[in-house]
């Protein structure tokens, strides 16, 4: 549903920060859920390419276990 493809972390942070800001928007439950998953899966691509997990959590409104 939203685009999670970036070249950079830059743009990949970016990019999260636009998909969290949809996913707030979403009305439903089920629209909330599916953005999401997005974001969960462009968060995990960021980590991939060592964003800090920190910038990740607060950017997507998540708390980190440690």
């Amino acid at each position: 549903m939203l685009d999670i493809d970036f070249e950079t972390p830059e743009e990949g942070i970016e990019k999260l920060k636009s998909a969290v800001k949809t996913r707030n928007q979403m009305g439903g439950a089920m629209y909330w859920n599916i953005c999401e998953d997005d974001c969960l899966r462009l968060a995990d691509k960021l980590t991939a390419q060592g964003v800090d997990k920190d910038l990740i959590a607060s950017i997507g409104g998540w708390t980190r276990r440690r």
